[in-house]
């Protein structure tokens, strides 16, 4: 599977009072029950990793409210099994599950790694293989922003790399959300697409 890099870029000392400010209006209008509608863009999304006081959830669903630790879909690794309510400090990696058409997607393969959790250069595996590959793989969803406090980081893989992946043993209520689009993010197109016809057999479902 195809890794490529991403670099959270550093936030301008002249940018940061407007991305301050919008992320307080965010928690603001969430507090009154409005909806976040500003698109989500890649220099707010780093700014908000470099606070460190937020996780990060992508779904293509509007309206979440409260994110619980029954699990509604299926993981090969034991950690993804767990009854938990699932997150990440990274918000890229999380621009992917809000941006796959999780309806054609019969298989996603996808990871965020780095030496350190604090690391701005990541390696990001993004491949889908997707149902119908005739039909769009992205669409619109929502990206949710969590309070980091419950959460805890997975072990370091092989000791080494940083994987990105949070767990919360109770569940979690979003600060607010953001649209996305993939018209707004452009690393959206280093989505990978495959046909599930090109599975590995020990992969493909029985």
């Amino acid at each position: 599977m195809e890794y490529r890099p991403l670099l959270r870029r550093r936030t301008r000392a002249d940018r940061r009072p407007a991305l301050a400010r919008l992320e307080l209006d965010l928690l603001d209008e969430a507090a009154t029950g409005t909806d976040g509608t500003v698109e989500a863009f890649p220099e707010f999304l780093d700014y908000l990793a470099a606070t460190g006081r937020y996780i990060f959830h992508g779904s293509n669903r509007r309206g979440i409210t409260e994110f619980r630790t029954q699990r509604e879909s299926s993981d090969a690794s034991a950690l993804g099994r767990q009854q938990a309510v699932f997150g990440t400090h990274d918000p890229h990696w999380a621009m992917f599950y809000a941006l796959v058409d999780r309806g054609n997607a019969f298989l996603i393969a996808n990871a965020s790694v780095a030496l350190r959790r604090s690391s701005r250069l990541r390696w990001y595996r993004r491949t889908v293989f997707a149902s119908d590959p005739e039909t769009t793989l992205l669409t619109a969803g929502r990206l949710y922003v969590l309070p980091r406090a419950g959460f805890v980081p997975e072990a370091r893989k092989f000791g080494l790399l940083d994987t990105a992946q949070w767990i919360s043993a109770c569940p979690a209520w979003p600060l607010f959300s953001l649209p996305v689009s993939p018209a707004a993010y452009p690393p959206a197109r280093f989505i990978l697409r495959h046909p599930s016809s090109s599975l590995p057999t020990r992969w493909q479902r029985q």
